[in-house]
């Protein structure tokens, strides 16, 4: 897995500050039990009996300029044979990418949820700033497994709040499509690198469409988010055209608005969806 860590502002990446730790010494007996968490350049190697936590003002300290970001923001520990993370914040999601296949996963304050073995990276916005730590969960086989098992997240026990919030809501096929097309290359691998979303034309040959039928159906969507109080979807003076897609497929991929099963979507032949 290719590993990267740091503060994603606009276009650039600027390192955030973790404090220097030293991981405790564990015998071989427990060394493939041991989670991995990497930011910044800097690994952490735990073990059962310790848990790691990241924010403003934690043990890994992810930036303590940005007073947006929670002090303590989330908590990888490990219990009945598992790696857990939790949501430790107030007010900010934390969104799971694993490389097992699971849909992203976005624990909102409060909300814990296990680690599958296997490659898996957190992503934290606060502010204007974008986080991201990397990792590798252990498979916990011959360890205890007897207490919980892995689960997912529990539902937001305001669902109604959480839509509004973060505008999640149900899409049309020609929709799901656009997103599709505008995320493909993360559906395909979400664990790689960012990389530029596809311009217009480009997305607009993908789906079979014209370019004005793709610029129509993207001004609909971005204004349908926009007026759920998503930013960043709506033309203006620090909005370019290039800086709305990316908001726009950042979100999507956050919320889980499109998925992998989305991509069969593209191959489909045009015109044949209602």
């Amino acid at each position: 897995m290719s590993k990267s860590g740091g503060t994603m502002t606009g276009g650039a990446v600027t390192t955030g500050r973790c404090d220097q730790h030293v991981p405790c010494e564990h015998s071989t007996a427990t060394s493939e039990l041991r989670l991995e968490v990497e930011f910044c350049g800097q690994t952490w190697m735990l073990g059962r009996d310790e848990s790691l936590g990241f924010g403003r003002d934690s043990d890994c300290v992810i930036d303590d300029a940005n007073r947006y970001l929670h002090r303590v923001a989330g908590r990888f520990r490990h219990e009945a044979g598992h790696w857990w993370l939790q949501n430790e914040g107030a007010h900010l999601p934390l969104m799971v990418l694993e490389a097992v296949g699971r849909p992203m996963v976005v624990l909102p304050p409060g909300v814990e949820t296990t680690l599958w073995p296997g490659d898996f990276a957190v992503i934290l916005e606060a502010g204007p700033a974008r986080y991201e730590l990397r990792g590798t969960c252990p498979d916990p086989a011959g360890g205890d497994t007897t207490g919980r098992s892995p689960i997912a997240p529990e539902p937001v026990a305001d669902e109604a709040d959480h839509t509004a919030r973060w505008a999640v809501f149900a899409l049309n096929d020609d929709q799901r499509a656009l997103l599709a097309a505008l995320a493909e290359p993360r559906l395909r691998d979400p664990l790689a690198e960012p990389v530029a979303v596809p311009p217009n034309r480009q997305a607009a040959l993908r789906l079979g469409w014209t370019l004005s039928k793709f610029n129509r159906k993207l001004d609909h969507l971005c204004g349908r988010l926009a007026r759920h109080g998503v930013r960043g979807l709506q033309g203006g003076l620090d909005t370019t055209a290039s800086k709305r897609r990316q908001n726009l497929v950042n979100h999507a991929l956050t919320h889980r608005l499109v998925n992998p099963d989305d991509l069969a979507l593209l191959d489909e032949p045009t015109g044949t969806r209602p």
